[in-house]
């Protein structure tokens, strides 16, 4: 992961400013799109009372399951996306 190089042709781009900004853009918006559908899933979880909000959230934990032990798949899954949010805000906020 991250090791490979992007093959990117400069005289290609001269000539295709517009194919340039596209390609310079998809990195960034992949990140928006991946943390938005994070984001959407835990306030879906949060709608049907399967999570709520934290007594004190952090950037580690914003939600909490609701009635489930703490080493349930839900609780799993709710620290899982929390994380992915967190990961990708971060990565399209370092531009």
């Amino acid at each position: 992961m991250g090791w490979a190089s992007v093959p990117y042709d400069p005289t290609w781009a001269k000539g295709n400013p517009k194919g340039q900004a596209i390609m310079s853009a998809a990195g960034p918006l992949a990140n928006f799109l991946l943390s938005a559908v994070a984001w959407t899933s835990l306030k879906v979880m949060l709608a049907y009372h399967v999570v709520r909000i934290a007594p004190r959230p952090t950037m580690e934990q914003l939600v909490v399951p609701v009635g489930y032990a703490s080493q349930s798949p839900v609780a799993a899954l709710c620290f899982a996306l929390q994380i992915f949010v967190d990961l990708n805000v971060i990565l399209d906020s370092s531009i």
